[in-house]
């Protein structure tokens, strides 16, 4: 089963620009969370066959009046 580790991830982020944890839990801040998606993103996209559609975009051609 595929999986990601996101422990050097996590210790990889730069604290003092914005620390990963907030001191007094054990939950990720707002950049903690963005980085441990970023990896996750980067690790499933080959797994599902790479980049889909952007939200909002046609799965076709645009037609051409």
């Amino acid at each position: 089963m595929a999986h990601v580790d996101l422990l050097p991830v996590l210790r990889a982020h730069n604290p003092s620009a914005a620390p990963a944890f907030y001191r007094t839990d054990v939950h990720m801040t707002q950049e903690g969370a963005a980085a441990a998606a970023q990896a996750l993103a980067s690790a499933a996209l080959p797994l599902l066959g790479g980049k889909g559609p952007v939200a909002g975009e046609s799965l076709s051609e645009p037609s051409v009046p």
